[in-house]
């Protein structure tokens, strides 16, 4: 059984991808699968087409429950891990999962609504700032603002903890106050997991831009449950500090797309 100082150690890397992420006792390190499997996962034969030719029939949205989060307020159960001016960050648990909701409040000076949503959006430039996003790709387009993304989180230590991906529908809208981003996860399973390799659940994930003055205000929202063998517990007390680590990287990829403009 592995010390649980170290098996943090192990997994920080990994966790970084849950900066919103993720949040039972901690009783044993059981190594997953030792496999290393390819960089890229393996592909469905009609990949190409399903890009071109999605139709997205009914697929319910989040924008409603992203909502409600984000407007409940943060006596109800919210326990404050960050509480400064530009940066406010609590995170719940709820009794219908042990996966912790992180919410985050981050004032970004010096950019525009169309900005922060174009940082956030544009998988380019996303793969630019956002290093944790490994492979990140649109796999199915419905319109410019409704489509399925994939993407991996890379293991620092494959042969403990597995390479995690994520498969998730995501969509925008823009209510006249503000832009609204949201997450799922998508069930395609068409889509093959890589041997060794654990397919994470995006409850909820999802950003609201507000225009403010010389700035935006942005409301994260993210509940991902990685899955495997890695405890709840374990990775709800890390999640919280890597929303505070993505939202500099936010800022920084803010202020290098107005250099470009």
């Amino acid at each position: 059984m592995l010390d649980l100082g170290l098996f943090l150690v192990l997994i920080g890397g990994l966790v970084y991808i849950f900066y919103y992420i993720i949040p039972r006792k901690f009783n044993q390190a059981e190594s997953e699968s030792p496999v290393q499997p390819a960089r890229n996962p393996p592909e469905t034969k009609n990949d190409k087409q399903n890009l071109t030719q999605a139709s997205p029939g009914h697929i319910p949205d989040k924008f409603e429950e992203f909502a409600t989060l984000m407007a409940e307020d943060v006596t109800e159960g919210w326990d404050v891990v960050k509480d400064t001016p530009d940066l406010k960050v609590y995170k719940k648990i709820t009794e219908s999962s042990p996966v912790a909701i992180i919410k985050a409040t981050i004032i970004v000076q010096n950019t525009t609504a169309d900005d922060a949503l174009f940082a956030i959006w544009d998988g380019e430039f996303r793969r630019e700032w956002d290093d944790v996003l490994q492979d990140f790709k649109v796999i199915e387009k419905y319109s410019e603002t409704s489509d399925v993304i994939y993407f991996y989180a890379a293991s620092p230590v494959p042969t403990i903890v597995s390479n995690r991906e994520f498969v998730q529908y995501r969509k925008y809208r823009k209510d006249g106050k503000g832009i609204l981003i949201v997450y799922w996860s998508a069930d395609k399973e068409d889509l093959p997991i890589p041997e060794g390799w654990v397919r994470a659940n995006t409850i909820i994930s999802g950003y609201y831009i507000k225009p403010i003055e010389n700035g935006v205000e942005m409301y994260f929202i993210s509940q991902n449950d990685v899955r495997g063998k890695i405890p709840p517990k374990l990775i709800n007390a890390v999640a919280p500090t890597k929303a505070m680590e993505w939202s500099k990287k936010f800022k920084k990829a803010c202020a290098l797309l107005k250099k470009r403009r």
